[in-house]
């Protein structure tokens, strides 16, 4: 039996990862982290919830080499949901050293850099190392794969996300305040990626509570990472939509003209007018919509142009949604569809029919429509 590890799995990520985990396979799970008396709790409550599973707690230091190695020594997965992106490297050095592989939650641009850098290391040690999972990112580029499913060309592919739920914690809050004072956003036009500005909002179509919304674009590397020459895609692009008035058009803006020099004060700022104004929806809904060449055309279709096919998905919760998504990605690395070793995307390496498969069984709801 799998011995998988869940870093921070007490944590606002970290407990929905737990609990599916023991939920949905078949694998030893330890819950670990800096409380080890919080970690034994939340596996005791796991453990008497699912008779019969084996699940532990255990007190791991993300931020100490020494800890990390020690806990790792007899595990096969470690699962990182922490919000320490500045301790990546030496977590992947650590389960390097201990044959372990590992899938984190990060969204940080430049951790992605950062673990890029240990490739040939990665290659050397045979291991796998899957970054940025979970939803947003992880499921951006499984989602125009599945839309694109009965399509031989796409010409245009745009991802549209749209949350209610609050943040966990400050460190949460923090690294999407980073992640907005260090990235650009990006968009495909012509066939060319290029930094996007305001003026690249796009209206987004949700229903339920969120409705139409104006979103705006973000930077997804899955969604760079898809082959766009094969495909013979043109026009690409990945968009959020805002939290509320307050944040939307303070908060964040500020974020992009400050910099890093505004993180700290931001941070609080965003935190206060989430709760202050709330959210605009409850849940969270993906829509992929796609437009190419269809697979089979048939008589009435001929001549008439590209076909369009837009796939939604809801879940009344987003920390279950990701969850699902990751535990999706473990099941595939434990039974060996994600065979390949080496550093990728969990957006690249999934199978995207599985993944939604998987994602709806554990409470998401899909619908697709045809134009």
């Amino acid at each position: 039996m799998a011995r998988v590890m869940v870093l921070g799995g007490y944590g606002g990520t970290g407990r929905p990862v737990s609990h599916r985990l023991v939920e949905e396979l078949a694998c030893e799970v330890v819950v670990a982290g800096r409380d080890l008396e919080r970690a034994q709790a939340f596996a005791d409550v796991l453990a008497k919830q699912f008779p019969g599973r084996k699940v532990s707690g255990v007190r791991v230091d993300a931020t100490d080499a020494t800890s990390l190695k020690a806990a790792l020594q007899s595990v096969d997965l470690l699962i990182v949901t922490t919000t320490t992106p500045d301790a990546m490297p030496s977590i992947v050095q650590a389960a390097l050293a201990t044959n372990t592989d590992t899938i984190d939650v990060m969204f940080k641009s430049d951790v992605y850099d950062r673990l890029a850098e240990m490739q040939s290391e990665i290659l050397a040690a045979g291991r796998l190392v899957v970054t940025q999972a979970g939803c947003h990112p992880g499921l951006v580029a499984p989602l125009v794969k599945y839309a694109s499913q009965n399509l031989i060309r796409v010409q245009s592919a745009r991802v549209f996300m749209a949350f209610g739920s609050a943040f966990d914690s400050p460190a949460s809050a923090r690294e999407l305040i980073e992640e907005c004072a260090i990235s650009s956003a990006r968009v495909l036009e012509g066939g060319m990626w290029r930094d996007a500005t305001y003026k690249d909002t796009a209206q987004g179509t949700f229903g339920c509570s969120f409705g139409d919304q104006e979103c705006y674009p973000l930077r997804m590397l899955e969604l760079e990472a898809l082959d766009a020459d094969s495909l013979g895609l043109r026009d690409a692009g990945s968009y959020a939509a805002g939290f509320n008035w307050f944040v939307d058009y303070m908060v964040l803006p500020l974020a992009m003209m400050l910099g890093r020099r505004g993180v700290g004060c931001l941070t609080g700022l965003f935190n206060w007018g989430v709760r202050r104004f709330g959210a605009r929806g409850e849940g969270v809904v993906f829509r992929a919509e796609v437009e190419g060449t269809p697979a089979r055309a048939t008589e009435e279709s001929q001549g008439q142009g590209p076909r369009r096919a837009v796939v939604t998905v809801t879940s009344p919760d987003a920390y279950d949604f990701t969850a699902a998504a990751v535990v999706s990605c473990v099941a595939q690395v434990l039974d060996g569809s994600i065979k390949r070793p080496g550093f990728h995307l969990m957006g690249s390496v999934v199978d995207p029919d599985r993944t939604l498969r998987d994602v709806q069984r554990m409470g998401a709801t899909l619908s697709w429509e045809d134009s």
